[in-house]
């Protein structure tokens, strides 16, 4: 599978198409989003949502059949795994990855919000935390673009270490640290143990 995008389209996906997905039986995949039927027939889905702030958007994963969040809570409508693309004026980021079931489907959203240098656009790769749901797909990322660099805590880049198994350029931060993108889009770090 490529993550560059095809070279006709300028890394950017146009109009629906069906594709086959990992684990799924069709998907239709749009540059505002997805659905895609599981191989156990669940339905899964993306969207995009603009200007969640300047120069910012959400690529919402949405698994309408995951039916227990973190063992203990119950869940009658699923749950939702986000991921934001910052755009400063010197350098991008990536918040967060998504849930390894969305790989097809979540990569060609992605790829459709960035340019023609497809995931080689993106500077850093932000991990919040390395549940599978929210980092699974950061291998992908890190496949595709191996100059990204990886913005967590300590922790947080010594478990993505065990889970990718390779080595990857990294910046460790603590509470207080910045990121800056350029144009006013300043990452300030928060240090927030169990909090999800």
């Amino acid at each position: 599978m490529s993550f560059g995008g095809d070279a006709g389209s300028g890394g950017q996906r146009r109009g629906p198409r069906q594709v086959a997905a990992a684990g799924s039986a069709t998907q239709t995949s749009y540059a505002d989003g997805g659905v895609a039927t599981t191989a156990d027939g669940k339905k899964i889905e993306t969207q995009v949502v603009r200007d969640v702030a300047r120069d910012t958007l959400s690529v919402r994963s949405l698994d309408w059949g995951r039916e227990r969040f973190d063992i203990e809570f119950g869940l009658e409508e699923g749950t939702t795994y986000n991921s934001y693309l910052i755009r400063g004026a010197e350098k991008t980021a990536l918040v967060d990855a998504s849930h390894r079931k969305f790989e097809s489907l979540w990569m060609d959203t992605l790829l459709a919000q960035l340019g023609p240098g497809g995931l080689a656009e993106i500077d850093y790769l932000v991990v919040s935390h390395t549940e599978p749901d929210h980092s699974a797909l950061a291998l992908d990322v890190l496949r595709a673009n191996p100059e990204a660099v990886v913005v967590g805590s300590k922790v947080c880049i010594s478990f993505l270490e065990e889970l990718v198994n390779f080595k990857f350029k990294h910046l460790m931060v603590k509470g207080g640290d910045e990121v800056d993108l350029g144009g006013g889009h300043v990452l300030e770090f928060v240090v927030a143990p169990n909090l999800h």
